[in-house]
């Protein structure tokens, strides 16, 4: 038989063990006691009742605890105690881990100054009736109460365990790691940080460095120079069955294609011509830019033509007089305005130039300005010339793209956009 100190939940799981069955309950003594020296009389005749009592400790175990440390467990379980008795003892049973029923025992005051052996026989009397009629099957405990967790009296805070487990790791380190193990550590640890500080300094040196570039102009930041190197570039696909869908048929509302048409010999002198005219064009986010080799494209250009015409019949296209042509497609409204040198749209605005021109000659008598215009050309240029050589063709281009933009250029609706069939 023994007497614990309950001061926390563990102790708690050992003295006073869980047992739902009232056949095999366990009981368990608690003397509810101070932390002083005044109050060690109690604890010594409760070790004494402890020693000397009969009952195995499977069935009875004794314990203390203080009212100071435990406030919590004792305010659950102060129902029925006797404030009278001279000593505070009570008997639980723990059913769970929360649930407890619990009796208190009753010790009556002695008359005047009574001796400790007197005081341990009157009380020992007391628990053993008390124990005697609780472990009887038929006899229940009168209260029940759920604790909580027991507070630890012996926890410790968080520095002080950190401070614990270091010391405990450096005597486990002492006690186990000899000289060359210590040496080996220290030399790795050495190397990692001469590693270190080496990338550090040579770090620090390529900034000064770069720093000092810069002052003497030297060096420019890569941000900067891509930002004064940037220019937006302006990319031409070529009209293909594979790429036809995305630059024709599956445009957004708002987007146009504009595409060259030209053939082998006449690629590498027009692309540039048209480049350089569609270059103002490039930051434009809805219009692609485009050439189609005539030879691959003749059966759908013919159909496109065939359809924007209001007769019904049967073309037929002269490959070689295609070429420097300039059709601006809008996919999702379904039409095309074209240019073409020989087209009487293209030509319009070299014609209302030149007769603009005519009328500021014949209005000033001036004879210099006459010289200086070359009053001869108007005839000339009123009559078309029959022979357009390729470095003339797109010429026009600029005056009919500020037009096409400007919404005065003529618009040829279709029905739908045929196939791309690679002739």
């Amino acid at each position: 038989m023994r007497q614990d100190t309950l001061n926390a939940l563990k102790d708690l799981k050992g003295v006073c063990p869980t047992e739902w069955n009232r056949q095999r309950k366990r009981l368990c003594v608690i003397l509810i006691t101070e932390n002083n020296k005044k109050k060690d009389i109690e604890r010594v005749v409760l070790r004494d009742i402890a020693l000397n009592v009969g009952y195995s400790s499977e069935k009875v175990r004794f314990a203390y605890i203080f009212k100071e440390s435990q406030p919590d467990f004792i305010k659950a379980i102060s129902k029925g105690s006797f404030k009278d008795s001279l000593i505070q003892i009570v008997i639980i049973w723990r059913r769970d881990k929360k649930r407890i029923k619990y009796d208190w025992v009753y010790v009556a005051k002695q008359n005047g100054n009574s001796s400790p052996e007197h005081l341990i026989n009157s009380t020992k009397g007391q628990i053993s009736n008390a124990v005697k009629k609780l472990l009887k099957n038929s006899e229940a405990l009168c209260y029940e109460a759920i604790v909580e967790n027991l507070f630890n009296e012996h926890s410790q805070g968080i520095l002080t365990k950190w401070i614990s487990q270091f010391l405990y790791v450096v005597d486990y380190l002492s006690d186990n790691i000899e000289d060359e193990h210590i040496l080996a550590v220290f030399s790795l640890l050495g190397t990692i940080a001469f590693m270190f500080t080496v990338g550090y300094v040579l770090i620090y040196f390529v900034r000064v460095e770069e720093e000092n570039l810069k002052a003497h102009g030297q060096l420019i930041d890569i941000q900067d120079q891509r930002h004064i190197n940037f220019i937006p570039e302006l990319k031409l696909y070529e009209l293909r069955a594979e790429k036809y869908n995305g630059m024709v048929r599956l445009l957004k509302p708002g987007f146009r294609t504009l595409l060259l048409i030209n053939d082998c010999q006449s690629r590498h002198k027009l692309i540039p011509y048209f480049h350089k005219a569609v270059w103002p064009y490039r930051k434009s986010k809805t219009l692609l830019f485009g050439h189609m080799v005539i030879e691959k494209g003749l059966p759908w250009f013919s159909e496109i033509l065939r359809l924007s015409l209001s007769k019904n019949r049967h073309l037929q296209v002269n490959p070689r007089n295609c070429v420097g042509t300039v059709l601006a497609l809008n996919g999702h409204r379904k039409y095309f305005c074209m240019y073409h040198a020989k087209h009487p749209e293209s030509a319009l605005g070299t014609k209302r130039t030149l007769r603009n021109t005519q009328k500021l000659l014949d209005a000033n008598e001036d004879p210099e300005i006459g010289r200086f215009l070359k009053r001869d050309f108007s005839e000339e240029s009123e009559s078309e010339p029959n022979i357009l050589l390729e470095d003339h063709l797109l010429n026009g281009l600029d005056n009919w793209l500020e037009r096409l933009f400007d919404g005065r250029t003529q618009k040829y609706y279709i029905n739908y956009w045929p196939d791309f069939i690679t002739k």
